[in-house]
């Protein structure tokens, strides 16, 4: 009984965890502790990968003025989430700015930035491509191809043979005794 109420209840629990996170991340951006928000909202959507959440670290990334990877953020969540004009023109509207303003070339080596996770890749189910039979010999086309040749060759030169007019007389005729 355990096995099948366990998968379940680990759901709910991963939602709820997510949930928490959740709200404080809202109260952290209500603050203006952008950065500490973001760390939130990634935790979040590690848990349970929800479109919404995606939305919400582009925003943070804006934020903190790290357009890029909100570009970033926004692309994976249209992505899922195409429909919504709201986010398509916010990400219009980041990627005039980063044309205008492209970021400096970023020198260091230390680390690089943390940006949200990413989308989970759909689950893609292919079938094996059928084994190659194995035909028996009687069933292949070239031997039946070779078969018919020789055939045609046999009754050719039968009647080759056949149909020829007898030769001439010989001029030794056959010894006979007297």
């Amino acid at each position: 009984m355990w096995l099948a109420t366990a998968g379940p209840a680990r759901g709910e629990d991963l939602r709820d965890r997510a949930h928490q996170e959740f709200t404080a991340a809202q109260a952290d951006f209500d603050a203006g502790r952008f950065t500490a928000a973001l760390d939130h909202l990634e935790r979040a959507y590690a848990l349970v990968p929800h479109p919404e959440l995606l939305f919400n670290i582009a925003r943070c990334l804006e934020e903190l003025h790290r357009t890029q990877a909100a570009v970033e953020a926004y692309d994976r969540y249209l992505a899922v989430m195409p429909n919504d004009a709201a986010a398509r023109e916010r990400v219009t509207a980041l990627r005039q700015e980063l044309a205008a303003h492209p970021p400096p070339p970023d020198t260091s080596t230390t680390e690089a930035p943390k940006s949200a996770p990413p989308v989970a890749a759909p689950l893609v189910v292919t079938t094996p491509a059928p084994a190659a039979e194995h035909k028996p010999l009687y069933r292949r086309w070239w031997l039946w191809t070779a078969v018919a040749g020789v055939v045609v060759v046999g009754v050719g030169v039968g009647l080759g043979v056949g149909l020829t007019r007898p030769a001439a007389p010989s001029s030794f005729p056959p010894l006979t005794a007297q």
